[in-house]
């Protein structure tokens, strides 16, 4: 017979608090002199973290 697995993720607000503070960052360094470190900072928060954000419902699954 089987038997369901409870998983408990941890919180997200974290990293969208991370996420915040990294988009801040960035558009302070494009507005700065520093244009390199700002497009950096701007390309690796809007590539790597925001496709991680996801909303799931209650009693929905993502497939």
């Amino acid at each position: 017979m089987y038997q369901e697995k409870i998983i408990t993720p941890p919180s997200g607000y974290l990293i969208l608090f991370l996420f915040l503070i990294g988009l801040a960052a960035g558009i302070f360094a494009l507005i700065g002199k520093f244009w390199v470190t700002g497009s950096l900072v701007l390309l690796a928060d809007l590539i790597l973290v925001l496709p991680g954000l996801i909303i799931i419902d209650p009693n929905e699954a993502k497939c």
